[in-house]
């Protein structure tokens, strides 16, 4: 998760486009993520 963490620091949902990972899934990513706690 850090990682991914690290892309949304460094560019957002345009880090994670270009890996291929579409804004859609970002966002269920990011909301189980805060869900989480972290």
């Amino acid at each position: 998760m850090e990682a991914r963490a690290g892309l949304f620091e460094h560019g957002g949902f345009r880090a994670l486009n270009k890996g291929s990972v579409d804004s859609a899934s970002a966002v269920v990513i990011l909301e189980s993520y805060f869900e989480q706690g972290f």
